[in-house]
Order: structure tokens, then sequence, then C-alpha cells
């Protein structure tokens, strides 16, 4: 790595994840879609955290949950589900 270069990790969407987010509202979708660019930085982000006895991470965007898992080898982020709170910890 050079001095200054940061390392963008590669992000992408489940199936899932996808089609959670094709059934939000366009305005939540617009949200949701920046804060998962982010994750282009690492999944170190702001009100991002491991989820406790799970593979996934999660963080909040509004009333909005986001999961994701890290692949730490291949520099990688899998978003596998988006919704509210009450739901989005039932997918598996």
């Amino acid at each position: 790595m050079t001095p200054g270069r940061i390392d963008r990790w590669r992000v992408e969407l489940s199936s899932g994840a996808a089609r959670d987010l094709r059934r939000l509202p366009a305005d939540e979708r617009a949200r949701i879609l920046q804060a998962v660019d982010k994750l282009a930085d690492g999944p170190y982000q702001k009100d991002s955290s491991k989820l406790a006895g799970r593979p996934e991470w999660r963080f909040r965007i509004g009333a909005r949950r986001v999961l994701f898992l890290v692949d730490f080898q291949r520099h990688s982020i899998t978003v596998v589900g988006i919704g509210s709170r009450g739901d989005v910890y039932k997918h598996d």
C-alpha cells in the first residue's frame, strides 16, 4: 500500500437485500444506498457494530437496520438484509 492511499472495500448486495431495498419508499432507499456506499471505506463506520453471537454486523439508518457480513481476507462486505428492527434480525 502506498502512503496516503485508502484501500476501498468491495460492497455487494445479496439478492435478499436487493429485494428488501426495492420494497422501500424511494426516499428511504436513497438514504440507505448512500450509507451502504460508505461501507466501501470499511466496516468500521459510525453506528456500525458486530452482532453478538452472530456473524453479521449492523448499522442503523433511521428506523431501519442494515445487516452485512465482512470478509477481511477478501476485503469485501456483503449486505444481507435491510429492514425494521423487529424484522431484519429474522433473516436467516
